[in-house]
């Protein structure tokens, strides 16, 4: 955790919580639980990878951000994706789930902002507003990794909530929020930030907005922001 406190040490902007005050919450929720909220989510049918389908066919490796129970996973194995599939995630009780029930597919246990990857890919996901899952400061430091794990030429996937289509996207405020679920007894924190915050970052650590997809999930308006090295 020392090179995670320098990093946000060196930003001005004073953070109450960090991506692993979630951990708990994420070690307790069932599977039960995770499907339910994908449910309400509107991507049980996956239409987040499906607008993906070209980068994830021209991709010849790919890292997930945050493995869950393998939707993503599973999603680009339908595909037909059969090259060189990662992904990281950080609660226990998930990444044992990953290890015995997804198979082609290197499953790393392990905090994103920690882990050394020692390796480059061609395509990197943070998909169903994972992002929220850090706060600001950590964001930008998110950014900044993918931009360094990314190879010539690759591309970073983030999911975001949008307020209503893509002139609101770009001025909508950040949302943060703070959840105490009093059936598994733990906190959940989260910073949904705006289109316009993510590609300010973005083009902090070297990423440029390659595209914009837009599309509803359930009652939602989300957006997928395509980044691309530059």
């Amino acid at each position: 955790m020392e090179a995670l406190a320098l990093a946000l040490s060196n930003d001005n902007q004073e953070e109450t919580w960090h991506n692993f005050d979630n951990k708990e919450f994420c070690e307790k929720l069932s599977l039960h639980g995770f499907l339910n909220l994908l449910q309400i989510s509107g991507l049980t049918n996956n239409p987040d990878v499906i607008l993906l389908s070209e980068y994830i066919h021209n991709a010849n490796s790919i890292l997930e951000i945050g493995g869950g129970y393998g939707r993503v996973i599973n999603a680009c194995q339908q595909m037909g994706f059969d090259k060189k599939l990662t992904t990281i995630e950080y609660a226990h009780t998930y990444a044992s789930f990953l290890k015995n029930h997804i198979k082609s597919c290197h499953i790393i246990e392990g905090d994103f902002l920690e882990h050394s990857f020692g390796e480059e890919f061609d395509l990197i996901l943070m998909m169903w507003t994972l992002i929220a899952m850090f706060c600001p400061n950590e964001q930008k430091i998110c950014l900044k990794k993918c931009s360094k794990l990314l190879k010539a030429g690759g591309y970073c996937v983030i999911d975001l909530l949008i307020s209503n289509g893509s002139k609101e996207a770009k001025v909508s405020k950040p949302k943060e929020y703070h959840i105490t679920d009093q059936e598994i007894g733990a906190e959940r924190h989260g910073y949904i930030p705006s289109a316009f915050e993510v590609v300010k970052a973005a083009a902090m650590a070297g990423l440029a907005v390659r595209q914009v997809r837009e599309y509803i999930a359930g009652t939602a308006n989300r957006c997928l922001v395509i980044l691309a090295k530059s």
